[in-house]
């Protein structure tokens, strides 16, 4: 058998996260389904790890493994595999790998974008941003509250599972911005996030800019010495995964 690695975008809204899960949609469960069409195989996928019900991808990543020859030819394979997925789901690219490469473990980094709306509600825009509503809202104190992540942090107020306790320590290399007067977009590129660190991290930002948290309070949060978990997280569908970097 040979190795795979598939780039696939996905709108989240209809499914209950990535991983496969016993009698709820899934996006990890229909792309297998799909595969299991096409290649007349019996196929498990692994991705470069979990988004959460309602969570969309631009570029989230998966690899397997499977003796088809279809997968020799990418067209061929991208017409067929597209041609059964639903509409808000598509592979991107198939590549032939080396047996060594396992689409999570193999990951150097991600870069994540939350979007949300501050004007009127917009119906043709709510599967990918979050409505917020017509808000008061501090730009300048949004941005300084989401630069504070970068660097090498501690971030165990930022993510509830226990499971991860070993370590909450998470390196954000990167934070930029995109707005227009009522959509605002800001992008973490870091190695790695624990469980809904990033909305919890928007979340908090959302709530200095509203005027309901100091910047100096959610800057005592982190790196913060004793775990008291944040409460408010953004809305899953704001979250998008953009990028899995392998170099």
């Amino acid at each position: 058998m040979s190795n795979y690695f598939c780039v696939v975008s996905y709108l989240g809204a209809a499914y209950y996260g990535f991983e496969r899960q016993r009698n709820h949609p899934t996006i990890q469960g229909k792309i297998e389904e799909c595969l299991n069409a096409i290649l007349h195989e019996k196929v498990t996928i692994n991705a470069s790890g979990r988004t959460d019900a309602k969570v969309n991808a631009k570029g989230q990543t998966f690899s397997f493994r499977s003796s088809s020859v279809l997968l020799k030819d990418e067209a061929r394979f991208l017409y067929a595999i597209n041609h059964v997925l639903p509409s808000d789901i598509s592979i991107l690219s198939v590549k032939e790998v080396p047996d060594s490469f396992h689409a999570r473990y193999s990951a150097k980094k991600k870069a994540y974008s939350y979007s949300f709306h501050l004007g009127k509600k917009d119906p043709f825009l709510c599967y990918e941003v979050a409505m917020l509503g017509e808000r008061i809202f501090d730009e300048t104190l949004f941005k300084a509250s989401c630069k504070l992540f970068k660097g090498e942090h501690n971030f165990q107020d930022f993510t509830p599972k226990s499971e991860d306790m070993h370590s909450f320590t998470r390196t954000i290399y990167d934070v930029s911005f995109t707005e227009d007067p009522f959509t605002h977009k800001v992008f973490f590129t870091g190695e790695g996030f624990m469980t809904y660190q990033v909305r919890t991290m928007v979340g908090a930002a959302i709530k200095v800019a509203l005027g309901k948290m100091t910047l100096s309070e959610l800057e005592a949060r982190i790196d913060s010495k004793t775990r008291k978990i944040l409460s408010f997280k953004a809305p899953a569908e704001g979250l998008c995964l953009e990028k899995v970097f392998y170099e």
